[in-house]
């Protein structure tokens, strides 16, 4: 997958899990700054599912290869009280609300 941004491009390679199809691992190339670009990678090491949904639930981040991140989410819930129409309605001036 490449993702262009005007006269940059970024290359994001995603490794499928050719039996769940799940991302394992994506990588990227880090160019904030240009001089020197930096390998990222985030490894998917465990995935559970929440109402048929699958989160992951374990992953590490690597720069240059080192692991400088991990992660373990402990509980996911999903709030099913959303109704589709709330989720539609738009305000009337069609302005977002960015706070209550």
């Amino acid at each position: 997958m490449r993702i262009s941004d005007g006269d940059i491009t970024h290359q994001l390679d995603i490794t499928l899990d050719p039996a769940t199809w799940l991302p394992v691992k994506t990588a990227s190339i880090s160019l904030a700054d240009p001089a020197h670009p930096v390998a990222s990678e985030t490894v998917n090491a465990e995935w559970e599912t929440v109402q048929e949904i699958r989160f992951v639930r374990r992953w590490s981040v690597l720069r240059n290869g080192v692991r400088v991140a991990e992660a373990t989410v402990e509980r996911t819930r999903l709030n099913t009280g959303i109704k589709p129409a709330d989720l539609a309605a738009k305000p009337p001036d069609l302005k977002p609300v960015l706070s209550r």
